[in-house]
């Protein structure tokens, strides 16, 4: 991903004999080009083009009509292919790079194993990264449930009524684009605004805005249970409403990466939350092993 790709890049462009591993040969790139960055900002994209045609209509202009998803997703492939075709294994070979097919454990205090192949290092770097959270709401099986790993692979149909769980960057990006796009969506979001990381002000601005675009913004709420097409939401002081759903993109935070890595090995311990311990520097509890971008729990980025 993002940073294994940058750090073995410095170290490449050093002279420092590097060696990077990755486990899927369709994944370099990892969270941003696959199911990130690259794909939010290309349906973005495309849902401003329908944003700015619905405002032409006040001098005239008639506009009806959906997003074709099959087309959306078609665009949003072959800008994430753009980008694959220079960074995949075989062009970061072309530049110098050592680069390792094959899953990486660790088994001592400076030493990985990938493929039957012990390695030593001076520095290891865990660029595991992170998966969606996901919470199991009773009638899920009946209704087509996304995250962010899916959402840009098997969302081929537009939803008429789309519930974003979770009002946090991935909520939001996703809320406002499918709005844009056709779909009648519904953010419900446990805390008591929107971005909550942020100052309150800016979620008031987006809470605004949202609201003038047509997006029902729920807050102090959750989705208890789907059925009969419905998804029903309670809120903290015990209210209950229900609202349409035809779909839902599941977007309540990320998990760290640390399964099958050997981390007890090589000294590495985890913080009663389950992610990587980590110093102000990134470095691990073992001093040679530092957790970068997403695997250090951090900042999440």
């Amino acid at each position: 991903g993002s940073a294994g790709l940058g750090n073995s890049g410095v170290a490449n462009a050093l002279g420092l004999k590097t060696v990077l591993i990755e486990k899927n040969e369709h994944h370099f790139g990892g969270d941003c080009t696959n199911y990130g960055c690259v794909p939010s900002k290309a349906i973005i994209h495309i849902a401003k083009h329908f944003y700015e045609a619905s405002k032409a209509q006040n001098f005239g202009l008639e506009v009806k009509g959906k997003a074709d998803m099959k087309k959306v997703l078609g665009y949003i492939h072959e800008k994430q292919k753009e980008i694959r075709d220079e960074e995949n294994a075989d062009a970061l070979r072309s530049q110098g790079y050592e680069v390792m097919i094959g899953e990486a454990k660790l088994v001592d205090k400076d030493m990985v194993e990938v493929n039957g192949e012990k390695l030593t290092g001076r520095l290891i770097l865990l660029c595991t990264g992170s998966q969606p959270r996901m919470i199991d709401i009773p009638g899920s099986a009946a209704i087509k449930i996304y995250n962010n790993e899916s959402l840009f692979f098997s969302c081929d149909e537009l939803p008429d009524h789309f519930t974003v769980i979770g009002g946090g960057p991935i909520g939001c990006e996703m809320a406002q684009a499918f709005a844009r796009l056709g779909s009648k969506v519904t953010v419900v979001n446990r805390g008591e605004r929107l971005l909550a990381k942020e100052q309150p002000q800016v979620s008031e601005i987006l809470r605004e805005c949202f609201e003038r675009e047509g997006i029902e913004v729920l807050c102090n709420a959750s989705v208890e249970a789907f059925k009969d097409g419905m998804a029903e939401i309670r809120f903290k002081n015990g209210d209950i409403k229900s609202v349409k759903s035809t779909a839902a993109l599941m977007a309540v935070g990320r998990v760290v990466n640390t399964s099958n890595l050997g981390l007890e090995a090589a000294g590495v311990k985890l913080t009663d939350g389950g992610k990587i311990q980590v110093d102000e520097y990134m470095r691990t509890t073992n001093k040679k092993i530092y957790a970068i971008g997403d695997a250090a729990g951090t900042y999440m980025l």
